[in-house]
């Protein structure tokens, strides 16, 4: 029998809350990467064959012992990788390095998934493969001067004075997104259906031709081609289909935990991480009247951790496959120790 385990964590933050975005190894990023430029040229996370031939580690060689199959040589590479140096991932811990009552929460999608990007100090990160953000796509803000909360804005409407990070909405403005949007905005299909590059779960060899496929629509994007949501998940769904996978608008999708920002109608900002299917949690958080809500991260990237008042670190939310290395990270200042409080649906 296969043992499950299910979350459903809320982080309330109050309304003084402080709140800086870090992304500590950028400064060490080796330059022809191209990261916080103009031009980037790291794709991220690579999750089709098409695409490792323009890749910076097919380019420069840059392979590492993470990109390797189990006792097979480094090219071809081991799908999904990451097309960038573990030198700009850090532990989890080490944003916690000298500070005290202080909510540190991982963003750890940036620079590895298409519309998760992050502005720090005036500089961008994102991936080759994004473009910029349309002007009502909602990002968490955190304003550097004058400081204050960290709150949701439109991306058109963010100051020269304000950091920002992004991720995929599951609510905008009250309403949940479209399962066609939430599958033509996953760059990582196993968010999308139940797949994965593995088979530890899902439907055996389904993962590759469905990611190969989102990837073809999404290259045919960039390149200026007009597709609607619904044209490209149409797409999508017929290849998923051929793999024996369910899909149309009441596919069950893929349960997985989710970390995710939200923001209440009363202006209240919670952090929240939701055993769930995309399209099941946005519908979740809009009947609970939550009026803007993105994901910041998901599966083994979910983590949130404490500082307290002498500089110890704990856990408090993670998952069975976490990992505790990662690039974003937002650090939020509590006021001292995290309070206990019931909860909703108790």
């Amino acid at each position: 029998m296969l043992a499950t385990l299910s979350h459903y964590s809320i982080i309330t933050l109050p309304a003084t809350a402080r709140a800086s975005l870090v992304f500590p190894g950028a400064v060490q990023a080796d330059p022809s990467l191209g990261i916080g430029t103009n031009n980037p040229v790291t794709l991220g996370y690579v999750r089709c064959p098409s695409l490792v031939a323009s890749s910076w580690k097919m380019r420069t060689g840059g392979w590492e012992d993470e990109d390797q199959a189990e006792r097979m040589p480094a090219v071809p590479p081991k799908l999904p990788f990451r097309d960038y140096p573990a030198a700009l991932r850090v532990q989890a811990h080490s944003v916690a390095d000298g500070r005290r009552n202080v909510l540190i929460v991982s963003a750890r999608n940036t620079l590895n998934e298409v519309h998760y990007q992050a502005r720090i100090d005036g500089v961008l990160y994102r991936t080759a493969r994004d473009q910029r953000l349309s002007d009502d796509w909602p990002v968490l803000c955190l304003n550097r001067d004058p400081p204050r909360g960290p709150g949701f804005s439109s991306h058109g409407d963010v100051g020269d004075g304000c950091d920002f990070v992004s991720g995929l909405p599951l609510v905008i403005g009250g309403r949940p997104s479209s399962r066609s949007f939430l599958v033509a905005h996953s760059s990582d299909v196993a968010h999308s259906f139940r797949v994965d590059p593995q088979d530890r779960f899902g439907t055996p060899g389904a993962w590759l031709p469905v990611s190969d496929e989102w990837n073809r629509l999404h290259s045919h994007r960039l390149a200026g081609e007009q597709l609607s949501d619904d044209q490209f998940t149409d797409q999508v769904d017929a290849v998923a289909r051929r793999c024996g996978l369910p899909v149309g608008p009441n596919a069950e999708g893929n349960p997985m935990p989710h970390s995710i920002v939200a923001e209440r109608d009363d202006g209240v900002l919670q952090f929240l991480v939701i055993s769930a299917s995309l399209q099941d949690a946005a519908s979740c958080l809009a009947r609970q009247h939550y009026r803007q809500a993105i994901v910041l991260d998901q599966s083994g990237s979910v983590g949130h951790s404490f500082v307290d008042e002498r500089g110890t670190i704990r856990t408090l939310v993670s998952t069975s496959n976490y990992r505790s290395a990662g690039t974003c990270f937002l650090a939020i200042e509590t006021q001292g120790f995290l309070g206990v409080a019931r909860h909703p649906a108790v």
